[in-house]
C-alpha cells in the first residue's frame, strides 16, 4: 500500500490506541478529496472539527509530524491555538481573507469551497515559521451542513506572494529611510546659511552692498526652507485625508502667467528656455476648480521639469480647452524617466537618486503632491518618457462649466 493510501486509510478508518475516539467515514467522497490535496501539496494531513464557535474546534493529525512543524504535540493542538499564534495569515488562493476567524466564518457559511493560505505561526519555542495551510470544508453527507475541514499543513520553503509582500514592506521602509536621510540635509543646508549668514551680517567691517547680498542668501535660504516645510505639511494633510477642496471660478492662464514668473529665473540659471504656451482665447477662459491646488500641482510639474533638465535645455508647459475639460502639460529636454521607474514616481518617498551625493537635490514629494491633488480635482495625470530624452506630463480637470 503506498504512503498515501495508508496515511488516507488511516484518517478514514483508524482507531487511536489509548483513545476511545474512533474514526468514522465522514462522507463518500472524502477519499478522493484528500487523494486530490495529497497530490495538490505535502504535508501533515489534518482533519477540524467545528466547534459551537470560531476557536473551539478540534484537530485530529494523520501523524507526528505536527510536532516537527509547530513543536506542539498533537493532542496539544486545537482551532484556539492557531489563532492566537498565528501573527499574519496572507491569502494565496482568494485574495478574500484576513484572518483565521474571518476564514473560518467564509468556511462554515460556504462562502468558499477551497482556500489556500500563508501563516506566519508562532511556534512552541517562540519561533516564527511560515507555514502553507491548504483545505477545503468538509460536509455532512445526511444533513449537507458543513461541519468542518480537511487539509494539509505543510513548512513554506519558496511563495511568490510571501516574497512579493516581504519585499514590499523592505522597500516602503528603504524608501522612509532614505528620505529621513535626504530631509535632514536639506533641512540642514538653508539652516546652516540662515545662521552663517545672519552672523556675518553684524559684522561691522562688512559694506553695505555686501550686506545687500548676504540678505539676499538668507531670503533664499528662507525660501527654501519654507517650501520643505510646506510640502511636509501637505503630503501629511493628504495621508490624513484632512485636505478639502475650495472651489471657485478660476482663470488658468492668470495661474500659469504667475507660474512662469516664478519659475523664469531659476530657468536663467541653468540657460534653460522656459516657454509658456496660451491657446486660443484661453486669455479670458475660465473654468471652476480648487485653484491652489491647479497652481501647487502645475508648479511642482514646471519646477520638476527645470530640476532634471540639463543646462542650455528647455521647458515647455501650458493648457488647452478642450470639450468640458481642460488638459495642462508640462514637456522637457530632461534627463527622462526610465522604464522600471516609472511606477514608483508618484510614490511618497521615492527618488530616483538617494543620499546626499545625489545630483538632484530635493524631499522627493513635488509629484506625490502634484498627482494626489490632481486626483481629488477629479483628474488624471499621464507620464511620457524615455531616458535621456525628456519627459512629459500630462492632466486633465473638469472645467466645471
Amino acid at each position: 500500500m503506498s504512503v498515501e493510501k495508508n496515511i488516507v486509510e488511516r484518517i478514514l478508518h483508524h482507531e487511536e490506541s489509548g483513545s476511545d475516539l474512533i474514526f468514522r467515514k465522514v462522507s463518500t467522497d472524502l477519499e478522493s478529496q484528500l487523494y486530490k490535496l495529497i497530490e495538490y501539496d505535502q504535508g501533515v494531513l489534518f482533519h477540524m472539527f467545528f466547534g459551537s464557535e470560531a476557536g473551539e474546534g478540534d484537530y485530529i493529525f494523520s501523524g507526528p509530524g505536527i510536532r516537527q512543524l509547530t513543536g506542539f504535540d498533537p493532542e496539544e493542538i486545537n482551532e484556539r491555538l492557531f489563532i492566537d499564534n498565528a501573527e499574519s495569515v496572507i491569502d494565496i488562493s482568494t485574495d478574500k481573507v484576513a484572518d483565521l476567524i474571518q476564514l473560518r466564518s467564509m468556511l462554515s457559511t460556504g462562502k468558499i469551497s477551497f482556500y489556500r493560505i500563508e501563516m506566519l505561526l508562532r511556534t512552541r519555542s517562540g519561533e516564527k515559521k511560515r507555514i502553507r495551510e491548504t483545505a477545503m470544508p468538509l460536509k455532512d453527507e445526511h444533513s449537507g451542513k458543513i461541519t468542518g475541514l480537511i487539509g494539509l499543513l505543510s513548512p513554506v520553503t519558496y511563495s511568490n506572494k510571501s516574497v512579493e509582500v516581504n519585499s514590499s514592506l523592505d522597500d516602503t521602509e528603504k524608501l522612509k529611510n532614505t528620505f529621513l536621510q535626504n530631509i535632514s540635509h536639506e533641512v540642514r543646508t538653508p539652516l546652516n546659511a540662515i545662521v552663517g549668514f545672519s552672523s556675518l551680517i553684524c559684522e561691522p567691517e562688512e559694506t553695505y552692498t555686501k550686506k545687500e547680498e548676504i540678505v539676499k542668501l538668507i531670503n533664499n535660504s528662507t525660501d527654501h526652507l519654507l517650501h520643505i516645510v510646506d510640502s511636509i505639511i501637505e503630503i501629511s494633510s493628504i495621508e490624513a485625508g484632512s485636505s478639502t477642496i475650495d472651489i471657485s471660478v478660476v482663470n488658468p492662464h492668470n495661474i500659469m502667467k504667475r507660474i512662469y514668473a516664478s519659475a523664469i529665473k531659476k530657468a536663467g540659471e541653468k540657460n534653460i528656455m522656459l516657454k509658456y504656451t496660451c491657446p486660443d482665447r484661453g486669455t479670458g477662459f475660465i473654468m471652476k476648480t480648487d485653484e491652489y491646488k491647479l497652481y501647487q500641482s502645475m508648479n511642482n510639474l514646471v519646477n520638476n521639469a527645470i530640476k532634471f533638465t540639463p543646462a542650455d535645455g528647455s521647458v515647455e508647459f501650458g493648457f488647452y480647452i478642450r470639450e468640458n475639460e481642460v488638459e495642462f502639460y508640462t514637456t522637457d529636454t530632461g534627463i527622462g524617466i526610465k522604464d522600471h521607474q516609472k511606477s514608483k514616481i508618484f510614490e511618497k518617498f521615492y527618488q530616483a537618486e538617494s543620499g546626499i551625493t545625489r545630483r538632484y537635490p530635493g524631499v522627493g514629494l513635488g509629484l506625490t503632491i502634484a498627482g494626489a491633488y490632481i486626483e481629488m480635482l477629479g483628474g488624471k495625470i499621464d507620464c511620457q518618457s524615455s531616458a535621456n530624452k525628456g519627459t512629459t506630463f500630462r492632466f486633465t480637470l473638469p472645467s466645471g462649466l
